[in-house]
């Protein structure tokens, strides 16, 4: 969530239990350490709670995961621009994505965890072709 939407809700602040490191594709880390817990995220007239941690970031309020989207069985047809999502014990609904003028510009966010740096070699199937799998030290160059 942006620091600055954050500050336009009322909503609790926490210190995380673990922080996270977010990289982004100008090879920039930042360490996330205060989220809002159970923020109220409404899809139509659904209201699917989520946890969601504060940084600065300018042209969105909120950024939704791959693991939000799993935790609600969404699916994703990318062509229509249409979400749908098959929650347990609840009918099927979706989102649909009308839109206006220019495309949205998309952005491109890893999260890890901080002790899972340096783990690659630890990956099972990694494990077997050690001559085959490298480390890439980040993008590369356009």
């Amino acid at each position: 969530m942006a620091e600055e939407f954050y500050r336009s809700t009322d909503l609790p602040l926490e210190s995380a239990r673990e922080a996270l490191s977010v990289s982004t594709p100008l090879r920039k880390s930042v360490v996330l350490s205060h989220l809002c817990s159970s923020c109220p995220v409404f899809v139509g007239e659904i209201f699917l709670p989520t946890d969601l941690f504060v940084l600065l970031m300018a042209e969105y309020d909120v950024i939704l995961g791959m693991d939000w989207l799993a935790e609600y069985h969404a699916m994703l047809n990318c062509s229509d621009r249409i979400v749908t999502f098959c929650i347990p014990d609840l009918p099927m609904f979706q989102f649909i994505v009308k839109l206006r003028g220019e495309p949205l510009s998309s952005l491109l966010a890893c999260v890890v965890k901080e002790s899972m740096t340096g783990c690659f070699e630890q990956l099972p199937i990694v494990c077997e072709f050690l001559d085959v799998f490298q480390e890439i030290p980040g993008l590369p160059p356009y």
